[in-house]
Order: C-alpha cells, then structure tokens, then sequence
C-alpha cells in the first residue's frame, strides 16, 4: 500500500491582490469625491466600489472552496466528491476550441482533466489554469494500473 499523493491548488491570489489594490483605489476616490462634493464622481465611484467589494469576495470565496485534490490507491478525492477506481468509467484531457483570434493572439488553450463515474452520475472536472493536470492524469494512470494488477492477481 502506498501513501496517498495530493495535488494543491497552483492559482496565485494575483487576480485577490489586483482587486485588493483597486478597492483601495476606488475606496480612495469616493472619499476624495465626497469630500469636495464631486457628485457624479462620487456616484460612480461609490458604484466601483460596490462592485470591487462584491467581485473581492466572490473571487475569495472561490478560493476558499478550491481544495487539494487526493489520490489514493483505490480513490480520487477532490472537493467534488471522490470517486472509487471500481467505478471509473473514463479520465481525459479535453482541450477547448480555439477561435481564429485567439489562435492568433497565441492564447493558451484551456484545459480541463475530467472523470467520468461509470453510472454518469458522478463527475469531477478539474480546470487546468488551477491545478497541474498532466501531472494528476500521470498518477492516476499509474496508480489506476496498479490497481487493476492487483485486482487481476486477486482473481
């Protein structure tokens, strides 16, 4: 039996920082506007900030909810639930479509890891701009053929 091997989450707070810093900005300009009595530019940026604040703690509790992913020697567990090998029905890569602007823009395709349970019940999708996907895909491949020998030898 080996130790279950976990995948973190590789999104940086980047995207949190940005909407800290305009927050703080947009906070800074309605105080400013308030005070002179500016009120089309306090209205606006009282609107702004409303707006940051929301998309602040959205995107803060998104994170939150994101959650390492486990892999086991008979399991996948993720934050979408956990689904047994037994009970694997498919595990790809699937890449979106590109459009022709985007191709020429030299855009990153998106990348999703999906598994399918066998009753198509059950599915966990991980994206690839939040976790290393090739590198979830490689373990359980492997770990899913080390199951199978062993159910084999079991028989």
């Amino acid at each position: 039996m080996t130790d279950p091997i976990f995948f973190d989450p590789t999104t940086s707070s980047s995207t949190f920082m940005w909407l800290v810093a305009l927050l703080i900005l947009s906070i800074g300009v309605l105080v400013i506007a308030v005070i002179r009595n500016y009120k089309v530019l306090s209205t606006v940026s009282g609107l702004t900030t409303l707006i940051l604040a929301g998309s602040l703690l959205f995107t803060w509790l998104s994170e939150q909810r994101t959650t390492r992913i486990e892999i086991t020697d008979n399991a996948i567990h993720s934050m979408y639930g956990s689904i047994d090998f037994k009970d694997i029905n498919k595990v790809y890569i699937e890449e979106s479509v590109q459009s022709e602007i985007e191709q020429q823009l030299n855009e990153q395709l998106d990348r999703t890891l999906v598994i399918e349970a066998l009753d198509n019940e059950q599915i966990i999708v991980l994206p690839g701009k939040t976790f290393e996907i090739d590198e979830i895909k490689k373990e359980i491949d492997k770990r899913y053929r080390d199951w199978k020998t062993q159910q084999n030898a079991a028989q």
